[in-house]
């Protein structure tokens, strides 16, 4: 066997490594030497460069390929044997060239592209292809340069040479004329937010060592700028519950962020700050020859390395705390944050390093965590002393930082604001399991196999496990040495099956708990009760893991990781959230982009500085690289479940879907398309003048539209149902579907065209879902027959479809596969609801005031309804003629309100009953008993209004809408899921900006072509719209009222002007008073100085807009309020789900010498009515004569509240804003 080792930059080849390494070394220099383009000539390009912004629009042309420099003294390539290294034809499919067109004829020696290629290039694992278009393919260059490849400068230079020479261009490549030509027009691209410095840190023995660093703050400005990481960026403390209990999931969940938010000024932010870290060794020659500073190991120097990384870590940290925490811009508005380090993610190495505990695990107190004493880390049961930043202090003060297995180093962490170091150095779910106690625990399992001589006969079954899309194989049994943490999770998955039967007391089972304990770990929330399961199943785990494996372990299991894990890890997420939030996962990868790799390709020289460039190289091409977006889609059946029971919402949830998926091929997917119809008039003159077809009302007329309509639904929708499904290019995936037509979203009119069920409502059979008769459709409770193909078509064969309210012409749809086209048309809640049964009930309603004599009086209610910004003000009272399906929905959350106490019985109770229903049928998912519940629901709404309105209306109830809703929606749920996903709202919309606008636009000649050509300018200018994401902001404060020096004069003329309403002038009134209270609850003893602003509106964080408005449209307007209380303050109030409600008298800014702003809102209390503290499901409340300051941060949101008419000082708060 020969081994040989070529050089990178020239064709000589070398059998010794360091013959090689020294070869290289001077070969280097002459390659560099010898690029095509001058500096000078590169500086005069840069120039004009360095005055672009990265959103320049010239900036696009700059070459975004990666360049990472070459491995130049390490990289060599080994061969077997001369043998080995034949070309292998079959390998050419790997780089494929034959789409490329070109100019000119490809001379005979590029025939083969790939023989101009190093060795280096044609190992690639990945295929690569190419396209002569350069400016479109230009954008992900960079995929086949080095960053993606590790490919050497010859490589590169031949790919480029290639492409200049041969791509099909109009104009000079935009590409350089050669790799390093590129890498230094970068470097020298002066672009501010990507420029790294260098700080000396240490000199020691007369040599520098320096931290090469982008400041703090504008790394923090540019991830602030990208609007990916804005969109689920968060600020504030969320008391999170689910079921009533306290739950943890995001960080801000967690009682760390409550304390930190509580710690700094209301009008503040937490920003909260990880770190992560992770050490590499940066030389392959051991650590002595690149850090001096290890080459003696005394304690002094062991001392003087972590005072060195603590101080490089308060230099890189201390911007953030220095002055009265720090303004960033977002979307154009400063918002004050104070930055917090929230937790350190690391193994347990750094960890040590951070919390500057001894490393060993041989110290007496090995948990950083805890004191915890090195014998007692087995006992998973025992009391410990949490470690802080006092007591760990006391030891370092006292000199006796030995005693707590601490090193006598000042702690940086100690002087950081809101952070326990020892806590917040996380327990990492990937360093703990899957490469610490899962790694243990198989190591153990192999040596009880060695013993009982199984271990052979569990490498066989490994071998032997089938494969699966989601495993590793693991065909040459278990290998420790060189498994990812990837595969030992992998290895979790099977080993349960791997060791069953092999007559092992506890090791299956102790297999069994691991994974129990493993999914809980993986839980995006927890609650209390969640916490403690998941604590019983790791002490589950681990009393089963000690019983096994203590006798075999050297050290008896005396791990910090098991006691660490077992301890403190249910203590974190109480802290700072769910596990997920913190696991090192993502960290890792990005280390190895941002750091492994980079050393990897370095050449081993001032190694930080190549790493800083290869880093601000990637941050070049990364800022101006279009990511394609993907769309979420469904294809496959999803049997939904919730608290064990089957669950309705996305399409594909339902049985439709489960049905139509087995109907087809297992390699197939379901393309579900929604038809939507809605009929529109085109002729402002009268249909007759467009449509001649409507000039004869015959029978034979009728029949002949009908036919013309599914003839010319036949045309359009053919396409999809010939041959074997068709393919789509799907994110450059052949995806292989079958369009199945699932629904038909629409009107009852429509819906009758679709199934050639007869319109009117006369008919003897009017319901398109069903045979029950028009005398029957009072009837709720009734059995029905259901239409479907087969007994609709044995009506029309033998011509008796007016028998069945059908007809006499041939559906279409009969012969769609997996679609019953008379349940395909669902009931919209739009038109079922909104502009159905609801306006049913309100003109219902109308005529019973009618004859009780009291419409005058609704309608003055009605028009005296408070205003709310969720809600439309009905001045004029009741006009259905005007009414939209907007405006229908806004009478639903006033009317039980309107009509209350009226005398009327069981009118209040109907429209309870309707919101109840109303409510039920927005549901985004639902279980079966949540459908038994929402028939009961309808039911007795249904009871309610045929006992309230049959006699009024002419036809005695006897609606198609009102029976098919009773009837038939649950049903409709089982099949395509929710109601949300085929409701109108969304396709009216549609259908008015693409139909109706385009016509009424149109000159009425060759309308249809008017609109299609609408559509298409619409669809180019919205293909080309960026939508720019909005972030939620801090308060923003409109029309100043007043401004003054709090003095009781000014207030007591306020207090007598008569232009102010009644409400202001009692804040006024109250305004002195309240404030001293408020100003002694914070210990501030003097109001000198005190300055105050009066505003008239103020923004919430929510965009909710709280207004004390004197004159708003001729009325005043003084919000209600929701204020979320405090958990000590519940104990003394009445409040709803911890809520107490309130309203605004003055909103205010209140200043004083050297103190924060104050943004404070006087209010006025509302109290529970205690006799009736609920009616009609809504507080019932009093205002009562209780006023005080509170702070703007607290308000929840803005409230309806309605007056109970005709009672005094009563009035409900509205819960019907659905």
């Amino acid at each position: 066997m020969s081994t040989s080792f070529q050089c990178p930059h020239c064709p000589r080849n070398f059998s010794t490594r360091n013959a090689y390494s020294q070869h290289v070394n001077r070969c280097i220099n002459t390659v560099y030497l010898s690029t095509e383009e001058s500096s000078e000539d590169i500086s005069d390009i840069v120039s004009s460069v360095n005055e672009m912004s990265l959103d320049d629009e010239d900036f696009s042309r700059i070459n975004e390929f990666q360049i990472i420099r070459e491995e130049n003294s390490q990289v060599f390539y080994q061969y077997e044997s001369d043998q080995d290294y034949t070309y292998n034809q079959d390998y050419a499919g790997d780089i494929s060239f034959g789409e490329i067109s070109h100019s000119s004829n490809i001379p005979e020696e590029y025939e083969n592209f790939d023989e101009i290629l190093p060795a280096s290039l044609q190992s690639n694992e990945e295929p690569v292809s190419y396209s002569s278009n350069i400016p479109e393919e230009y954008e992900n260059f960079d995929e086949i340069l080095p960053a993606k490849n590790n490919l050497n400068n010859k490589a590169g230079n031949a790919i480029i040479k290639f492409f200049n020479k041969h791509s099909d261009l109009s104009q000079l490549s935009p590409l350089p004329k050669n790799i390093e030509t590129g890498r230094k027009f970068m470097d020298k691209m002066n672009i501010s937010q990507l420029s790294y410095s260098k700080y000396c840190i240490l000199t020691h023995n007369s040599q520098d060592y320096s931290v090469h660093y982008r400041p703090i703050k504008n790394c923090i400005k540019n991830l602030l700028s990208n609007p990916d990481i804005l969109k689920n960026l968060i600020f504030r403390y969320e008391n999170s519950k689910i079921e009533d209990e306290k739950s943890y999931g995001e960080q801000n969940s967690g009682n760390w962020w409550k304390r930190a938010e509580r710690s700094i000024s209301n009008h503040a932010n937490i920003l909260s700050i990880i770190l992560y870290s992770d050490a590499t060794t940066t030389d392959i020659l051991g650590k002595s020859s690149l850090h001096p500073i290890y080459e003696k190991k005394s304690s002094e120097f062991k001392e003087l390395a972590r005072e060195t990384f603590h101080n490089s870590i308060k230099f890189l940290l201390d911007p953030l705390f220095q002055g009265d925490g720090v303004d960033f811009n977002i979307d154009d508005k400063v918002i004050w944050f104070f930055p917090r380090i929230s937790t350190i993610i690391c193994d347990w190495p750094e960890a040590c390093t951070f919390s500057l505990t001894y490393k060993s695990a041989n110290s007496n107190y090995p948990c950083h965590f805890c004191l915890v004493q090195r014998e007692d880390l087995i006992y998973i049961r025992k009391e410990v002393i949490l470690r802080n930043h006092v007591n760990m202090k006391e030891y370092f003060d006292s000199n006796t930082s030995k005693l707590a297995g601490l090193e006598q180093v000042n702690n940086y962490f100690w002087n950081i604001p809101n952070l326990n170091i020892y806590a917040a150095t996380v327990p990492d779910r990937m360093h703990h399991l899957d490469l610490g106690l899962f790694k243990y625990q198989i190591e153990f399992t192999m040596e009880l196999l060695k013993k009982k001589k199984s271990l052979n006969k569990v490498n066989e079954r490994i071998a032997d496990i089938p494969r699966h899309s989601q495993l590793k194989v693991f065909k040459k049994g278990i290998q420790l040495s060189r498994l990812t943490a990837s595969e030992y999770r992998d290895m979790m998955k099977i080993m349960v099956f791997v060791i069953d039967n092999l007559q092992i007391e506890d090791l299956s089972e102790v297999y069994v708990k691991w994974n129990e304990m493993y999914l809980l770990s993986g839980s995006e929330k927890f609650k209390e009760s969640d916490l403690e399961n998941f604590q019983k199943a790791i002490n589950d785990w681990g009393d089963l893991f000690i019983k096994l494996f203590q006798n075999i372990s050297n050290s008896h299991l005396k791990f910090p990781k098991l006691h660490s894990w077992i301890y403190h890890i249910v203590d974190t997420i109480r802290e700072y959230g769910a596990i997920n939030g913190y696991t090192t996962e993502t960290y890792e990868s990005l280390h190895k982009t941002y750091v492994k790799i980079p050393y990897r390709l370095s050449n081993k020289k001032e190694v930080e500085k190549q790493i800083m460039e290869n880093i601000r190289r990637r941050a070049i091409v990364s800022q101006n690289r279009v990511e394609k977006t993907k769309t979420p889609m469904a294809f496959v059946y999803e049997n939904s479940k919730i608290e064990d029971e089957k669950s309705y919402g996305e399409q594909n949830s339902g049985n439709w879907w489960k049905r139509a998926e087995r109907s087809i091929s297992n390699h197939a997917n379901i393309l579900s398309i929604i038809l939507y119809s809605d009929a529109t008039t085109t002729d402002i003159l009268g249909k007759s003048s467009l449509h001649p077809i409507y000039e004869k009302k015959s029978s034979e007329f009728k029949e002949l539209a009908r036919e013309t309509f599914h003839n010319s639904i036949k045309f359009l929708l053919d396409p999809l149902f010939q041959g074997d499904g068709v393919d789509f290019n799907i994110d450059d995936k052949v995806i292989w579907f079958f369009p199945r037509i699932s629904t038909i979203i629409c009107d009852w009119p429509e819906a009758c065209t679709f199934s050639l069920t007869y319109k009117s409502a006369n008919s003897n059979y009017p319901c398109h879902f069903c045979l029950v008769q028009r005398e029957d459709l009072i009837y709720i409770r009734k059995e029905v027959i259901l239409r479907n193909h087969v007994n609709m078509k044995e009506y029309f064969d033998s011509n008796t479809s007016k028998l069945a309210g059908l007809e006499q012409v041939n559906n279409y749809f009969w012969n769609i596969p997996n679609l019953n086209i008379y349940a395909a048309t669902v009931p919209d809640r739009m038109h079922h609801l909104d502009l159905g049964l609801f306006k049913y009930q309100i003109e219902f309603t109308m005529e019973l005031l009618k004859k009780k004599k009291s419409l005058n009086k609704v309608n003055e209610r009605i028009a005296d309804i408070p205003r709310h910004s969720q809600l439309k003000v009905f001045k004029k009272g009741i006009q259905l003629s005007r009414l939209t399906a907007s405006e229908y929905r806004d009478m639903m959350k006033i009317m039980v309100f309107v009509i209350d106490n009226l005398q009327i019985e069981d009118l209040s109770e109907v429209y309870v009953k309707w919101n109840e229903m109303y409510l039920l049928s927005g549901s985004e998912k639902f279980k079966e008993s949540d459908l038994e519940n929402f028939q009961k629901a309808i039911n007795d709404w249904g009871d309610l209004f045929i006992k309230l309105f049959q006699n009024i209306s002419n036809s005695h109830l006897k609606f198609p809408k009102l029976h098919s809703w009773i009837y038939h929606i649950v049903d409709t749920i089982r099949e395509y899921g929710a109601i949300n996903g085929y409701t109108t709202e969304t396709y009216e919309s549609l259908h008015k900006t693409y139909v109706k606008i385009p016509y009424r636009l149109s000159n009425k000649k060759e309308v249809e072509k008017q609109i299609m050509e609408n559509i298409r300018r619409r669809a180019i200018v919205s293909q080309n719209r960026v939508e720019k994401t909005k972030t939620p902001m801090a308060f923003v404060y409109t029309a100043k009222l007043f401004d003054f020096d709090l003095s009781e004069s000014i207030i007591e003329q306020n207090k007598k002007d008569l232009n102010l309403d009644k409400k202001m002038i009692k804040g006024f009134e109250k305004f002195i008073d309240c404030l001293k209270v408020y100003l002694n609850i914070l210990n501030i003893i003097s109001a000198e100085g005190c300055r105050i602003k009066i505003y008239s509106s103020v923004t919430l964080k929510n965009s909710a807009i709280l207004r004390t408005k004197n004159d708003f449209h001729h009325r005043p307007w003084f919000n209600n309020i929701a204020v979320n209380m405090n958990e000590e303050e519940l104990s003394e109030y009445l409040s709803d789900k911890e809520i107490c409600y309130a309203q605004i008298l003055l909103i205010t800014e209140i200043r004083l010498p050297n103190k924060s702003p104050m943004h404070l809102a006087l209010v006025q209390w509302y109290d529970f009515i205690e006799e009736t503290p609920f009616v009609y499901g809504c507080p019932l409340l009093r205002l009562a004569e209780v006023y005080n300051f509170i702070e703007i941060e607290a308000i929840e949101d803005t409230i309806h509240v309605v007056p109970r008419f005709d009672k005094n000082n009563e009035y409900f708060i509205n819960k019907y804003l659905f």
